[in-house]
Order: structure tokens, then C-alpha cells, then sequence
């Protein structure tokens, strides 16, 4: 059995067509508030801190998102249908969550590949 749900909204995601694509989307802070998620809608959306329940440095025990974000999340879940909910994990991070799970996909990269060099590993 397929299961196809429309929806009216039909914006998506740009593809970055190489893995350094990642590279060349400039960051900017845009200052719009933060909202935390963890009871906006409650019936509809359940929060799990999930890098704070496993101790990373610098981790929230609260999930926030930007204000635009926290709004489109709780209109895209009041489109799904009746039972079903969405989880989230993670949202917002301070850079210091960031910079530690850069460090610690870089080290297990680095232990798995260790002929390969600094600038190897990087890219």
C-alpha cells in the first residue's frame, strides 16, 4: 500500500550538488528570536534533547528553533494526519554543540582513514 499525501506547500530544499557544496552557504546570524519548542504544541510535536541526554559540552536541555522556523514546524504539524506526530531531536545549537560534534565526526573520520592526511580529511 503507498501512501501519498499533497500538501499546499511545495517549496523544498535546494540539493548542493557536492559533498564541498557545504562550504559556499555563507552563514549569517540573522537575530530573529529564539522560541523553545518544548511545549508549543505538545499533542502535535515532542521534544527530545537528544545532544544534552548524551552530555555533549555546551548542550541545551531545551530545544529552541528561530521564531519563522517554530511557526512553519507547528503549521507543517497540524497538516499531518490524525495519530501521527513529529520528534524532534534537535533544532538551534550554540557553536560550542557544533564545534564538538564537527570535532567528533573529524576524530572517528581521522581514526578510520588514518593514511589519509590533514588536507585530505578536511575537504
Amino acid at each position: 500500500m503507498s501512501f501519498i499525501y499533497e500538501s499546499k506547500y511545495t517549496q523544498s530544499i535546494p540539493e548542493i550538488k557536492s559533498v564541498s557544496g557545504w562550504k559556499q552557504v555563507l552563514i549569517v546570524e540573522c537575530g530573529e528570536k529564539l522560541i523553545c519548542l518544548d511545549d508549543i504544541e505538545p499533542k502535535l510535536i515532542t521534544v527530545r534533547s537528544e545532544y544534552y541526554l548524551q552530555g555533549y559540552e555546551g548542550s541545551l536541555s531545551k530545544c529552541y528553533a528561530r521564531e519563522k522556523v517554530a511557526k512553519k514546524l507547528i503549521l507543517a504539524a497540524r497538516e499531518l494526519p490524525n495519530g501521527i506526530k513529529f520528534v524532534i531531536f534537535d533544532a538551534w545549537r550554540p557553536f560550542m554543540v557544533q564545534q564538538a560534534l564537527f570535532n567528533k565526526h573529524y576524530n572517528e573520520l581521522k581514526y578510520q582513514n588514518s593514511g589519509l592526511d590533514e588536507k585530505h580529511l578536511s575537504n
